[in-house]
């Protein structure tokens, strides 16, 4: 089972909350301001971005993938709190922040992509292509 849910177009959302006890299935095509909560706890999130998009949300899942970030967005998952992810393909000029405490399976970043990290996973598969880039960013508390 999983839960499928779709922003297309030119929409504003802010404090979404998504709650699913089943895989969350996102996916944002246009120019989407998107923000909230998603908690998947014992799930995951997998994650289809296309267009020109500020997406940034918080919560607790199993494991994040984005599958696919292409255009020009801004994807704050640095709240996100997850064990393990993976990018299967980030292209053209986005922000990607994520959080991940302990693997990150897969990277594939190419343009001007920039992923900045908060914690120190260890990458399993990297490919950095163009200018694109990975920078750790440290947390102040």
């Amino acid at each position: 089972m999983s839960r499928k849910i779709e922003f297309i177009g030119e929409i504003i959302k802010d404090n979404l909350n998504i709650e699913s006890d089943e895989d969350v299935y996102f996916v944002v095509d246009g120019k989407c301001s998107l923000s909230g909560k998603i908690n998947a706890i014992n799930n995951s999130v997998e994650v289809w971005i296309n267009g020109k998009n500020e997406i940034k949300f918080t919560g607790k899942c199993k494991k994040i993938i984005i599958r696919n970030v292409y255009g020009k967005s801004t994807v704050d998952l640095g709240e996100m709190i997850s064990n393990e992810a993976s990018i299967d393909r980030a292209e053209g000029n986005n922000v990607l922040i994520l959080s991940v405490s302990e693997n990150l399976r897969k990277v594939n970043l190419s343009g001007e992509t920039i992923l900045y990290l908060h914690n120190n996973p260890r990458i399993d598969n990297l490919s950095l292509l163009g200018k694109s880039r990975i920078e750790h960013l440290i947390r102040m508390e």
